[in-house]
């Protein structure tokens, strides 16, 4: 790796004694463990190497931990250090939490990731060995009997009123919604063979989006229920998109914050909203293509900073971790990833 080995204030893993051979690579002495700072910008991505990596603020640090290639992690930033959640190298679900490595001892579909990072009150949604849809929480990992499409992974986000919603692409290729209740809300929308979908909330009431690639090639941006429709921009195949609710409320236009890789290969972000309410077309978007290349195959991560600026990652077509902000003002970190993964990021506790 490289541009990291002298850097001031840099976040080293602590790899706890435990850790089983098969699930390591390398593994140094643990060190001491630096604190995150406070609504630091944190992330995690799989290197050119095959381990896990984390970058506090654009300075990077290995964990030693081997991940199975085509698999990203997932992570937030915690009291006491990056909270994280991937599938290791043997394709067990393994967590990162107060910088103590764990395998939950639960497989993982191969070509899938986690959502969620394991931490105290969290919980992590994936697609099982068996191709179902699973939530681990607690110490404990339950199949929901839902089946997944091969090759995708749901994600998750807690309810102010307590319990997750989690959004999947089911088997046969549709956008389902799982309700804190565990009632599983069919849109029948179809996605994208291959592409995720992305949840958010809104800053203006209790509801709950999605963001995804449809079957079109198109972005769609719907809620809960299934209401609202596509943006009228097109993504490259085999990619997903990420979403973040947006503050800005200018004669009604409601919206979000998205970032994706457009089907010229370019990273896109900007702000898109529709005039009035959600469904009510045309959408409207501000900020296009930041001229950006990106790696074919690889998402973009966001998050907004303590700032209120929102912060975007993603693999570059040099396979180069890269850092940018909303107008793609950025550049290299310096770090490399493995091909065919991609980036997480995240900002202050969501939890």
């Amino acid at each position: 790796m490289r541009g990291i080995s002298t850097r001031r204030g840099r976040l080293t893993a602590a790899v706890a004694t435990v850790l089983t051979a098969a699930a390591v690579a390398q593994v140094p002495a643990t060190p001491a463990r630096a604190a995150t700072p406070v609504n630091a910008v944190v992330g995690a991505f799989q290197a050119n190497t095959g381990v896990l990596w984390t970058v506090v603020n654009g300075v990077g640090a290995p964990t030693g931990l081997a991940m199975r290639a085509s698999s990203t992690p997932s992570v937030r930033p915690g009291y006491h250090g990056v909270e994280m959640a991937f599938q290791a190298n043997t394709g067990v679900l393994w967590t990162v939490s107060n910088g103590v490595a764990r395998s939950t001892g639960l497989l993982m579909k191969h070509g899938t990731s986690p959502r969620g990072t394991g931490a105290v009150g969290d919980a992590i949604a994936y697609q099982g060995y068996d191709g179902t849809l699973w939530v681990y929480r607690n110490g404990v990992g339950r199949s929901t009997g839902l089946f997944m499409k091969p090759a995708t992974s749901p994600d998750i986000m807690p309810d102010a009123a307590g319990g997750f919603w989690i959004a999947y692409q089911t088997a046969g290729g549709t956008l389902s919604i799982v309700d804190p209740t565990g009632a599983v809300r069919s849109t029948g929308l179809r996605m994208r063979a291959g592409s995720n979908p992305t949840l958010t909330d809104n800053a203006f009431d209790e509801r709950h989006f999605v963001a995804f690639q449809a079957d079109t090639g198109e972005l769609w941006i719907v809620d809960e229920t299934g209401q609202g429709g596509p943006t009228g921009v097109r993504m490259l195949a085999g990619t997903s998109p990420a979403i973040y609710r947006s503050y800005f409320d200018l004669f009604h236009l409601r919206g979000f914050e998205v970032a994706f890789q457009s089907d010229t290969g370019e990273l896109w972000s900007g702000w898109i909203g529709w005039l009035g309410w959600i469904g009510q077309p045309p959408p409207v978007a501000i900020r296009a293509s930041s001229g950006l290349r990106m790696r074919a195959g690889t998402s973009p991560a966001l998050t907004m900073r303590s700032d209120g600026n929102y912060t975007i990652a993603f693999q570059a077509d040099t396979g180069d971790l890269w850092l940018v902000d909303a107008h793609g003002e950025g550049g290299s970190t310096g770090l490399g990833l493995l091909a065919g993964t991609s980036p997480s990021i995240a900002g202050p506790l969501l939890i």
